[in-house]
């Protein structure tokens, strides 16, 4: 979570089972991308993790393919550099 709206969208979702119309409005005018930082190391963990097969090792770093991922992050949580989020 990244922002106010974020935090109370979640806090109405698990109270409620669901978001408001404006909730859902300024959620899904967030532009979200899978970020890599330069400190990557090539490691292919993350690469491994990806149930999407977005990710992949090209010049000792990862890279991912943005029209196949789904931002799930659950790649990053395998990353032993913290070098991958979803921002």
């Amino acid at each position: 979570m990244q922002s106010v709206e974020e935090v109370d969208a979640n806090i109405a979702f698990w109270e409620s089972g669901g978001y408001t119309t404006e909730q859902k409005k300024a959620l899904e005018s967030k532009i979200r991308r899978l970020h890599i930082d330069d400190w990557c190391t090539g490691c292919g963990t993350c690469v491994k993790k990806c149930g999407q097969g977005a990710l992949s090792v090209c010049g000792g770093k990862a890279v991912c393919d943005h029209e196949i991922c789904v931002l799930c992050g659950y790649c990053s949580r395998y990353c032993p550099m913290w070098a991958v989020k979803v921002v």
